[in-house]
């Protein structure tokens, strides 16, 4: 991937992020699976 298209990426996420909050977009592999309390 070319530097341009890097930055660009870059920048949407960004603004995704702080439009929508953080771990709104999530890469593959990037971060294990969390744990959500749940009732059963």
């Amino acid at each position: 991937m070319d530097d341009n298209k890097r930055k660009a990426l870059g920048a949407a996420l960004a603004q995704i992020e702080k439009q929508f909050g953080k771990n709104t977009v999530m890469r593959l592999g990037d971060h294990t699976a969390e744990s959500i309390g749940a009732i059963s």
